[in-house]
């Protein structure tokens, strides 16, 4: 792949934050999600939902180590680079109505970051956008009832749900 979309990565792309005993997520289905990563050394994502912001970036000047990963087309092959020497600086705000940045949540940076490329190659610059449609996303957020579903039939029901 030498950039553009990956026709399988619009609904996997997330950002999830666990801040001060909250869970701030972005996904396709609650907004959208944009990202740019280099080859090797730059990551940033940006992400917002109805009431929040986000935007990430990462980079690094270590040149990272190549490991194998599951390929479909040899198995485990030399397709993944990582390091754990990232530099991340993460921002996140609340949403005002008119969708701007209003007041920062979040302003934090840590050079202890894990980051990483793989499944590529990749030899150009990858960016994208990813967003679900209206009806999907409504679709996606339909509230249900676990207990109606397994109170039936205790038996059946997942530990933990």
């Amino acid at each position: 792949m030498t950039g553009g979309i990956h026709p399988t990565l619009p609904l996997m792309i997330l950002v999830g934050i666990h801040y001060d005993g909250v869970f701030y997520e972005f996904v396709p289905w609650n907004g959208v999600v944009n990202w740019e990563v280099t080859p090797w050394g730059y990551w940033y994502m940006s992400a917002e939902n109805e009431t929040h912001k986000v935007e990430l970036e990462a980079t690094t000047k270590d040149l990272g180590t190549t490991l194998r990963a599951p390929t479909a087309e040899v198995g485990f092959a030399p397709a993944c680079k990582d390091t754990c020497f990232g530099v991340l600086k993460l921002q996140m705000w609340e949403r005002r109505s008119d969708g701007s940045k209003g007041k920062i949540i979040l302003d934090v940076t840590s050079d202890m970051a894990a980051v990483e490329v793989g499944g590529g190659p990749w030899f150009n610059t990858w960016k994208g956008e990813t967003s679900t449609p209206e009806l999907l996303s409504r679709a996606l957020n339909v509230p249900i009832n676990v207990e109606g579903i397994f109170g039936l039939v205790p038996l059946f029901k997942p530990p933990g749900l």
